[in-house]
């Protein structure tokens, strides 16, 4: 684990023209009195280097000028995963925005990998063809966001400030990965930037300046989304400056001018914001009352190891030991009770109501909630009087499920009882599996305190639906790491107690078909979160006409023969969200192997992660989990995630050339690259669109224009006058014949005298003798200067001057007029719309618009279908989720894909080698292949994890076992998990009374028998063995009996004592000194177990020893195991 320390790095204070600086930079020394500063060095590339240019340690902390740190922070201690490379992550805290109290990234503290920042790239020299790298600062680095509030961004010391800190957090919380995104996609944006732009907007007026900051918000918003102006200047400070020069200067102005934006924002833009800020008073009881989201804890992060800090500031966050509540109710008759009661005693309960599907209306809940974790209570729970909500989880990662006592049988267990979850993590669950609850998270913890009564027993549908669903669940081993044991004995109370019960016999009957369906194995297990589904299967056998008149009023005459969707009753929660589609493969998973489901099961008992996405992905065939195996991380983001910087990277991996260009035009919407595309024959349109190249322009436009180019091009005086008509024909022979006559007929007969006086003479002189009222004239005259001839036409020919002065394309495109709207919209508005207008016709040309307009992702492929055959495949699986594809893809899971589809059992045996190595492998295939009868209890999980455990204690004690003597051996499967383990053994002998055991025993220890008999199994009673010397008949695997004489044993091994009979007698045939190690269990209701204890003490009574090594007990659900180890 790497352990981060903020007093093992430099810390240097980064200020550039803040108002606050000095007095911040003072209030940090009084803190970190050997902190360094870095100041006034323009740009952020230039002084971020600056500050690694200074630092003498392997990282660096920054503090911004405008920001005021908590001396706590000095005492962050931060844990970080083993083995992670955080070199090109920067760790940023939280901090507090003064003007508005949001708590997030902006402006907080920062630590950077030096030798990083001294070779990254940022803004300041990223391609100018990625505009998305233009506006982030260092956008090619992680960063790992840590939840601990550590300072307050003082950023409203001026107008200035206050308002240059709101229009660029306006402008970025706009854009998606820095691409500024149509008007009609911005409220798709990520919910916690609109969130914060909301706020931007809105919050302030209670502090000095804080309007500002909301008009500059406003402002920044406005301009990037309603405009065509070039919001890359965001990063350009001094660009921001002179900006704000023409800003309002008067304090009287400021509320009419956000009022202004807010009413242009509304009329532009659908956005859930108020045309007036909210003022001083509605703005502090919105900042007291606002709870900002959590910020998701970086994987890298170990679990609740990040130091949280509690501090006397009025804005700094302690940890939150109140989470949000959620009541999700649909149809339940009792609903509305229910709430309210639970209303009244958490005022802070909130509701879900009427949400179809049921991880819909969990991630429609999580999208209620602002803190890291929520509360879901069911619509039919009866909370508890004693259950007050106010745990505080130590894993905000894991589902909390608390216990519930069920109204109709009495089990009490996790069934309809309280549940915590992760807000993240529930509105990116997996909405594919069937069990939602173990859906969210692979962490999970089960709490013991009864939280309610699941009151689901309040009419004959409920009743049956709610027994039905939970049965199927349980039948068909859907819920993750649920225990066998467990849940048959859940099963057959389900299907057994209760008929006296209200609407007991309905349970019984849901429980009996539910159990059927989920053990039927072609089933799909999701239609049982289908309510409609439900209730066909419901009135088959029932009559519900009256209940179904009930509940759904006229909508259907005769619901048996004639059922209709139940619509949803209108959402109560003012919320959004996004649906996930749910998984579907291109073709369902024949019924699952149950031997497959069980060994896999058994095998993750052994060798854990090994084993479990393979285990998942053969139960449920989700491509996550094949994804996992495979371990290629862009593989995995894009088949589920979409993410097409994974998606490019993967074609890359895989060696598919020349599509960088496809790739920018795609992702970044870049021009260039689109261009390139599109071949020379386009290069005229390129050059005007990306370099503004006027004589390209004309090109295009064609000869018809040939006076309007030389004018604009060559500012040819000649061709103006022609395209100015006769009207200036007196003008033009002043101005390009220099005609004098015509000069003094223009000045008319104000001048007649000195026509006279001077007509002759030197017209320079002339033009002295008029004055300076003439000097445009004149220069337009003697000079030839245009500047001087427009001004002598006047505001007439504004559009037309600018096009020949300024270059001015809005202007040369108003002089040129609406024939050419397209190509004026391409050139000035850089619209791609147009754009394609102006281009050919054809398939690809057609695909190449709907990739970069529409983000079409058919187009896309099409686009790269015929760079390498592979593309297909990729198209597959990650569009429709073919597994057939991913095999294809990646050949290394060939097995794995062929087991889940096929269920291959030769595939099995491959894949259980390539994940484990395991030595049960070779025995369990040839044991299945050849038929034989075998008890396969050998492989349930008690008996795995109890041999699991005895070897893994034995590693620790690190003994020399010698010979071993394995009593009551069975089938004696322990052995392959001592060889696994190494333990020091030179011969294991293995004696059971069964005649039939003895073989299984060495098909299972194969390996060990034929290398000089290191293993061999014998039938013997254990009472008849002379463990000083032991002199026995063995059977050679042709069948021969043979004699094995004289062997001593050092380790003596019985794993089987509550079979033991006359235990007592057995161990008193053990001689004082030998090695022994025992095991019993406390499961006394199994006929065959005639020598059980109750606790270890009873087990230590029966079997004294005289040196003590080990004992101890393992739970396994319905009964304990106890273990011995230690000298007789």
């Amino acid at each position: 684990m790497k352990q981060f320390k903020v007093l093992d790095y430099d810390i240097i204070y980064l200020s550039y023209d803040e108002p606050n600086a000095e007095e911040n930079y003072t209030n940090l020394l009084t803190k970190v009195p050997w902190a360094k500063r870095i100041h006034g060095v323009e740009g952020s590339d230039a002084a971020h280097k600056a500050c690694a240019e200074i630092s003498d340690t392997k990282r660096f902390i920054t503090i911004d000028g405008d920001n005021q740190i908590d001396e706590q922070f000095l005492n962050q201690t931060i844990n970080f995963q083993e083995g992670v490379d955080l070199s090109r992550h920067v760790v940023s805290w939280t901090a507090d925005n003064i003007i508005n109290g949001l708590r997030y990234g902006n402006g907080g503290i920062k630590c950077w990998d030096r030798e990083t920042v001294l070779k990254m790239k940022t803004h300041e020299n990223a391609d100018p063809d990625n505009i998305a790298a233009g506006i982030d600062f260092c956008w090619d680095l992680e960063y790992i966001q840590i939840n601990s509030l550590m300072s307050t961004v003082h950023n409203n010391a001026t107008p200035h400030q206050a308002w240059r800190a709101g229009f660029r957090e306006g402008v970025k919380m706009c854009l998606v990965e820095g691409i500024k995104p149509a008007k009609k996609e911005l409220i798709g944006n990520h919910w916690k930037n609109l969130e914060r732009l909301y706020v931007w907007c809105m919050a302030g007026a209670d502090v000095p300046n804080g309007l500002w900051a909301i008009y500059g918000a406003r402002e920044g918003l406005h301009k990037t989304m309603c405009t065509d102006w070039d919001y890359v200047n965001v990063r350009d400070f001094e660009y921001l400056n002179n900006l704000w020069k023409e800003k309002i200067q008067t304090e009287d102005d400021l509320l009419d001018a956000c009022i202004d934006y807010g009413e242009r924002i509304l009329a532009e833009i659908e956005l859930p914001i108020a045309v007036t800020p909210l003022d001083a008073q509605q703005s502090a009881f919105f900042k007291k009352t606002y709870r900002n989201p959590p910020r998701p804890e970086h994987p890298y992060i170990r679990t609740n190891t990040t130091q949280f800090n509690t501090f006397s500031s009025n804005f700094i966050a302690t940890k939150k030991t109140e989470y949000d509540i959620v009541m999700i109710s649909y149809d339940e008759a009792n609903a509305d009770e229910n709430f309210n009661k639970l209303k009244t005693r958490f005022p802070r309960a909130q509701r879900i109501h009427g949400v179809k599907g049921i991880h819909q209306a969990h991630i429609a809940a999580a999208n209620l909630c602002s803190t890291e974790m929520f509360w879901i209570v069911d619509g039919d729970a009866i909370i508890d009087d004693n259950f007050n909500f106010d745990y505080v989880a130590e894993d905000n990662r894991a589902v909390h499920v608390w216990r519930s006592k069920n109204p109709i049988n009495d089990l009490v267990y996790g069934y309809g009882g309280v549940k915590l979850f992760p807000t993240q993590m529930t509105r990116d669950m997996d909405t594919s599996r069937p069990d939602m609850t173990t859906s969210i998270s692979d962490r999970f913890k089960k709490m013991e305190k009864i939280s309610c009564i699941t009151g689901f027993n309040t009419s004959e549908f409920s009743t049956w639906r709610s027994a039905f669903r939970e049965c199927a669940k349980l039948a068909s081993k859907v819920i993750d790491r649920q225990k066998e044991d467990e849940t048959n004995e859940r099963l057959k109370t389900w299907t057994t107690v209760g008929h006296d019960r209200p609407f007991g016999e309905y349970a019984l009957a849901g429980a009996t078909a539910g159990m059927e369906f989920g053990l039927s194995g072609g089933s799909d297990l999701r239609l049982i979160n289908d309510f409609n589904w439900l209730y066909e299967q419901f009135t088959e056998t029932t009559d519900t006409t009256e209940e179904w008149q009930h509940m759904y009023g006229d909508k259907v005459d005769t619901p048996v023969s004639k059922p209709v969707d139940i619509e949803p009753v209108e959402i109560q929660a003012d919320t959004q969200w996004k649906q996930t589609v749910p998984f579907k493969d291109d073709e369902p998973l024949p019924p699952r192997d149950n031997f497959i489901v069980d060994l896999l099961d058994r095998f993750e008992i052994l060798y854990g992660d090994k084993v479990t996405n393979l285990r998942r992905f053969y139960n449920d065939g989700h491509m996550l989990d094949i994804l996992r195996i495979i371990g290629n991380e862009d593989l995995r983001k894009f088949v589920e995630e979409r993410n097409y910087h994974s998606l490019f990277r993967y074609l890359e991996h895989k060696g598919i050339e020349d599509i960088e260009d496809i790739r920018k035009m795609y992702i970044e919407k870049n021009v260039h690259s689109l261009f390139r595309l599109l071949g020379e024959d386009h290069e005229e349109l390129r050059k005007v669109v990306t370099e503004d190249n006027v004589h390209s322009l004309f090109r295009l436009v064609g000869d018809e224009h040939e006076d309007l180019r030389k004018t604009v091009v060559e500012e040819n005086l000649h061709s103006l006058f022609r395209l100015l008509g006769d009207k200036h024909e007196d003008l033009r022979q002043v101005v390009v014949q220099e005609n004098i006559a015509y000069l003094f007929d223009m000045l008319g007969p104000d001048y007649e005298d000195l026509r006279k006086a001077i007509f002759d003479k030197n017209i320079y002189s002339l033009f002295r003798v008029l004055g300076p009222n003439h000097d445009n004239m004149r220069s337009a005259m003697l000079d030839k200067n245009l500047h001087g001839l427009f001004r002598v036409l006047g505001n007439e020919y504004e559009d037309l001057r600018k096009a020949t002065l300024e270059k001015n394309f809005h202007a040369l495109f108003r002089v040129l007029g609406d024939e050419y709207e397209d190509l004026r919209k391409a050139v000035t508005e850089k619209n791609v719309h147009s754009l394609f207008r102006l281009i050919d016709n054809s398939d690809t040309t057609e695909d190449l618009r709907k990739a970069l307009v529409e983000s079409n992702e058919m187009s896309l492929f099409r686009l790269i279908e015929d760079k390498d055959t592979l593309v297909e495949d990729i198209k597959k699986a990650g569009l429709f989720k073919n597994i057939w594809s991913i095999k294809r893809l990646e050949p290394s899971v060939t097995n794995e894909v062929v087991l889940t589809m096929d269920n291959n059992r030769h595939a099995l045996w491959r894949v259980l080698e390539k994940h484990t190595g395991s030595l049960y492998v070779k025995p369990l295939e040839i044991l299945d292949k050849h038929k034989i009868k075998y008890d396969k209890d050998v492989m349930s999980r008690g008996q795995l994890k109890s041999k699991k455990w005895l070897v893994d204690e034995l590693k620790k004690l690190d003994l020399k076992l010698g010979t071993m003597f394995l009593c009551a051996g069975w089938y004696a499967s322990i052995v392959p998990l001592m060889q696994e383990a190494k333990l020091n053994f030179e011969k294991i002998r293995s004696f059971d009374i069964d005649p039939k055991v003895w073989e299984i025993a060495e098909i299972f220890n194969t390996e060990l028998v034929s290398n000089a008999w290191k293993f061999k199994a014998s039938t013997q009673d254990i009472m008849d063995i002379d463990y000083t010397e032991h002199t026995y008949d063995t059977i050679k695997p042709g069948g021969e009996v043979t004699l094995i004489n004289r062997e001593v044993p050092n380790t003596i091994v019985n794993t089987s004592c509550e079979h033991i009979n006359n235990f007592k007698d057995w161990y008193n045939k053990i001689p004082k000194g030998k090695l022994i190690i025992l095991q019993t269990n406390n499961f006394f209701k199994i006929k065959e177990h005639i020598n059980c204890v109750n606790n270890l003490d009873e087990f230590a009574d029966m079997s004294p020893m005289n040196k003590l090594l080990f004992e101890g007990e393992l739970d396994l659900g319905q009964y304990k195991r106890y273990m011995r180890i230690g000298y007789k």
